[in-house]
């Protein structure tokens, strides 16, 4: 017993491990800036390559399950390229926080910034 109480101690830390996070993305290039068709909002959404590497350097990932559980939808886009752990990648973040990068135009992750996420009350 007293096993399990250090363990659920650790994982209730600040010291337990943290959620799977990006690297140090480089040469940062926006793209696009858009919405999704048949959005009636008004999108004014943009970034700066400056706040895509804030975003990119403290995105974790998410399951399409946690995506769809807890953390809202945004309408509007900014997407484009970059370079992480010197490999290539596309992304696109969306108004609300969420997103994917994609590596090597094959392997996607959908991405989240962390602090946009709520819990779902039952």
């Amino acid at each position: 017993m007293k096993y399990l109480l250090i363990f659920a101690g650790f994982l209730l830390s600040d010291s337990a491990l943290p959620s799977p996070t990006l690297g140090e993305p480089q040469d940062i290039v926006v793209t696009a800036t858009g919405s999704e068709p048949n959005n009636p909002l008004s999108c004014k959404f943009s970034l700066t390559p400056r706040q895509v590497q804030a975003f990119l350097q403290k995105a974790i990932i998410i399951t399409p399950r946690e995506n769809h559980d807890n953390f809202y939808y945004g309408p509007c886009y900014v997407s484009g390229t970059a370079t992480i752990r010197g490999n290539p990648v596309t992304w696109e973040i969306r108004s609300l926080g969420t997103g994917h990068i994609t590596f090597y135009e094959e392997y996607t992750f959908m991405i989240a910034d962390p602090k946009m996420r709520y819990e779902m009350s039952e």
